[in-house]
C-alpha cells in the first residue's frame, strides 16, 4: 500500500513538473511573439512617421532599434528618413539606433533622406546620429551626390552647411555638379559652384559638367534632364 502511495506521489510530482515546464516554453513563447509584434510595430511607425507608436513600441522588451526589415533590409532609421520625419529620426538617434548602418544597398539613412530632399532628417542625422557627412555609400557616393541628382538645392544647402565637399567623386568620377547639370537644376549648380566645385572635373568617360550643360541630350547612365533645364544650367556655367 506504501508502495502505491509513494509511486502516485512520484507520478503527481512528474506531472507538475511537465506542467510546470510547458507553461514555461509557452511564456517564452509568447514573449517572443510579442517582441516579433512589437518589431514590427516599430518599422511600421517609422516608415509611417508615426512618433507615438514608434515610441510605444521602443519601450516594449526585445524591441532591436537596429534590425533590418526582411523585405527590403531596411531598419528603422532608414525608413524614418524615407518618410522624412525628423521626430522620429531623433527618436530611434535618442534610443541608441546606429546611424552608420547602410541598408540593402548599402546606403546610410543619411544618403535615403538626400537622395528624397528630407533636409531636416540630414540635419537630425548630422546633429545626433555622429555621422560624416562626406561618408559614402557601398557605390561610392556622399549625400550631396544623391541631393544633386534630383536637385534638392535645400539638401544640398545644409549638407554644405555641415562640411559637405563639392568636389568628392564616386567610384566612377561623378560630383555632385555632374549630376546637379544632368538634373538641370539651376540652384544646385550655382550652390555647389560658389563651393568650389569644379567645372573641369572628368569623370571615366571624360565627361565634364561644362561639357555636360552643353549637350542636349541626356547622358545616358545618368538621369535624363529637360532641356530647359539643361539651358539653365549651360547659362550658369558661362
Amino acid at each position: 500500500m506504501g508502495d502505491a502511495s509513494e509511486l502516485r506521489g512520484d507520478t503527481t510530482e512528474t506531472l507538475d513538473s511537465g506542467v510546470s515546464s510547458s507553461n514555461v516554453a509557452l511564456g517564452a513563447g509568447q514573449d517572443h511573439e510579442d517582441a516579433l509584434t512589437a518589431q514590427q510595430a516599430l518599422w511600421e511607425a517609422a516608415a509611417a512617421g508615426g512618433i507615438a507608436a514608434l515610441q510605444a513600441a521602443l519601450e516594449t522588451d526585445g524591441v532591436d532599434v537596429d534590425a533590418a526589415r526582411p523585405a527590403d533590409g531596411m531598419p528603422a532609421l532608414h525608413l524614418a528618413a524615407q518618410k522624412g520625419s525628423d521626430a522620429c529620426a531623433r527618436s530611434l538617434l535618442k534610443a541608441g539606433a546606429d546611424a552608420s548602418l547602410g541598408n540593402g544597398a548599402g546606403r546610410s539613412a543619411l544618403h535615403v533622406g538626400a537622395s528624397l530632399g528630407h533636409w531636416q532628417v540630414c540635419v537630425a542625422l548630422l546633429q545626433e546620429g555622429g555621422v560624416n557627412v562626406d561618408d559614402l555609400s557601398r557605390d561610392g557616393r556622399a549625400a550631396l551626390s544623391f541631393a544633386a541628382e534630383r536637385g534638392h538645392d535645400a539638401t544640398a544647402r545644409e549638407l554644405l552647411r555641415f562640411g559637405a565637399d563639392a568636389t568628392l567623386a564616386d567610384g566612377a568620377g561623378r560630383t555632385a555638379l555632374h549630376f546637379a547639370v544632368i538634373d538641370g537644376s539651376a540652384a544646385c549648380v550655382a550652390r555647389l559652384r560658389k563651393h568650389g566645385a569644379d567645372l573641369d572635373a572628368r569623370d571615366e568617360k571624360g565627361a565634364t559638367p561644362a561639357s555636360l550643360a552643353e549637350r542636349p541630350v541626356s547622358y545616358t547612365h545618368l538621369r535624363a534632364h529637360e532641356t530647359r533645364g539643361n539651358l539653365v544650367c549651360r547659362l550658369l556655367l558661362e
